[in-house]
């Protein structure tokens, strides 16, 4: 069947999902964003299949919920480190041929060069 069975699931249950997440996870730390990850969460809240069409917000209401949970703390935006390139390069040089491993090439040496670890 594979991992999204065999129908889409029903709009909203990623968000669901993922609010259930954050509203259990143990907030001891931090969660951080990166321009990319900051980028991808700005279009899914705005996209119908992700938070259902009948819960779809603005732009500029995303902006508001977004600036509203960073300044509650436990979310922050982090600056691309300096010396993020070459360890982005080590990790997403592979010989062979792989467009979808790039994002997360990139994010792994984000966390490793700010020293940070995926929860």
């Amino acid at each position: 069947m594979g991992m999204f069975g065999s129908r889409s699931p029903t709009p909203g249950t990623f968000m669901r999902t993922a609010r259930a997440w954050f509203e259990e996870t143990d907030m001891d730390g931090w969660v951080c964003f990166c321009c990319f990850t900051q980028l991808s969460l700005l279009r899914l809240l705005t996209t119908g299949a992700v938070r259902g069409n009948d819960e779809v917000i603005s732009r500029a209401q995303v902006w508001q919920a977004y600036d509203r949970q960073t300044s509650h703390g436990h979310l922050m935006m982090l600056d691309e480190p300096a010396n993020l390139q070459d360890t982005f390069r080590q990790l997403s040089g592979a010989l062979r041929p792989n467009p979808k491993t790039w994002f997360d090439s990139y994010l792994l040496a984000f966390a490793r060069v700010s020293g940070l670890r995926f929860g």
